[in-house]
């Protein structure tokens, strides 16, 4: 006993549960200003019609289409790459293989293809390739004229045409006839056509 021998201790010892409070509250505090700070940073940022990659949320398959474009509704196919990788590792078959072409608004054209191959069985999983690519027909071009003279106050520069494509590899294993895991790596690109700025022109491209 400390008192007996004319000690006298300064120390209390903390709860632990209170310790554990106080780590809550501040790192409440702390993940609070780093939403404030974000928002802040977002408000500031000015986007005026900037957008990008749109023709990836396009259906592709007219029959997912139809049911409200559920990947999980139809497996064994190759053009579950479009929707959920996963649901193609029952392929079943050695290989499956899809071609097809979407008509969208505006006489925009989305071309696709797909390919799953299951080797040895499906043992191993399987292998899927997939490519998308969309035409958007021809726009014409202008740009603004700073000559006071013309009325129309711009300049045609001509006929161009925006594309996009992807690649993609994927794959998917089933562990069960209940539980299988998928993905897919995909290489995307845009071409928006070119602007005039200053004298120069610029390529858009994603």
């Amino acid at each position: 006993n400390d008192s007996e021998n004319g000690y006298h201790s300064l120390t209390k010892r903390i709860p632990r549960h209170m310790d554990l409070k106080r780590v809550q509250v501040w790192c409440s505090v702390c993940l609070l200003l780093m939403v404030a700070v974000v928002a802040r940073v977002e408000a500031q940022r000015q986007k005026l019609a900037q957008t990008g990659m749109k023709f990836l949320s396009v259906s592709t398959d007219a029959r997912l289409s139809a049911l409200g474009e559920g990947g999980t509704a139809i497996e064994g196919r190759s053009m579950s790459l479009f929707y959920n990788p996963a649901s193609m590792a029952r392929l079943g078959v050695l290989a499956d293989a899809s071609v097809g072409q979407t008509n969208w608004i505006f006489d925009i054209n989305h071309t696709y293809a797909s390919l799953a191959v299951s080797p040895f069985s499906g043992d191993y999983g399987v292998v899927g390739f997939s490519i998308l690519r969309v035409n958007y027909g021809n726009f014409y071009g202008t740009r603004i004229d700073p000559n006071p003279a013309n009325s129309q106050g711009f300049i045609e520069t001509g006929i161009y045409q925006p594309t996009a494509f992807t690649l993609g590899f994927g794959y998917a294993y089933a562990f069960s006839d209940k539980f299988s895991v998928g993905g897919q790596a995909k290489f995307a690109s845009e071409s928006l056509g070119e602007s005039f700025l200053g004298g120069f022109f610029n390529k858009f491209s994603r």
